[in-house]
């Protein structure tokens, strides 16, 4: 079976569709051809050196942070980020990201984690701030608990605005606080009608 780079980003494009990035984002495809014929597809959070020496040539790096995002002007080879692309290009490799649009997509990359978590969350709107009474509109929505984490304190409605000691104003901030935690549990601070609270979940669901 023939598979194309373009068919793996209509794909990719139906499932985290690029409308929902934000607007200082920068998703889609980096480098490569969309009529080359894929060899693998290499699925990363970030694209590193050491990361694409695991990309086969003609395969596909799928990474979640952009490699290209704030005052590029150049991807001269003589760079860190144009060495990258360089070697991307010379071995026939490709690089797409999908980063906030991932992260806002249902199912996506923060659901994922809210999952690990024993959670489920979504974006907070000034509509469902005003609803469960807190004192604005930054931060997730925790809109069903499983047991275990019903149990360590956290309830339907909470709003989250800490994961560890990262603040969070929206999805995307929740899904960098989760990924970036190193241990086997993570605290975070949830508004509760306008009080703050602190509880500690385990990363695999269990407390």
């Amino acid at each position: 079976m023939t598979v194309r780079l373009a068919g793996v980003i209509d794909v990719l494009d139906e499932a985290y569709p690029p409308g929902l990035a934000q607007s200082w984002d920068s998703v889609g495809l980096v480098c490569g051809d969309p009529d080359d014929v894929l060899s693998s597809v290499t699925i990363a959070v970030d694209a590193t050196a050491a990361v694409v020496d695991q990309v086969p040539d003609g395969g596909l790096l799928l990474a979640h942070h952009p490699l290209l995002l704030r005052g590029v002007d150049t991807v001269a080879a003589s760079t860190a980020k144009g060495a990258l692309v360089h070697r991307l290009i010379r071995s026939g490799r490709s690089l797409f990201t999908a980063h906030t649009n991932a992260d806002s997509a249902s199912p996506g990359v923060s659901d994922a984690l809210a999952h690990a978590l024993g959670l489920t969350v979504e974006q907070l709107t000034p509509e469902l701030a005003n609803a469960f009474g807190a004192s604005d509109a930054r931060g997730v929505l925790v809109s069903e608990v499983d047991s275990s984490a019903r149990k360590a304190g956290v309830a339907r409605g909470d709003i989250v605005t800490r994961v560890g000691a990262s603040d969070v104003k929206a999805l995307d901030d929740f899904s960098k606080g989760a990924a970036s935690v190193k241990s086997g549990s993570v605290t975070l601070t949830l508004d509760r009608g306008g009080s703050n609270y602190t509880v500690t979940l385990a990363a695999d669901g269990t407390r």
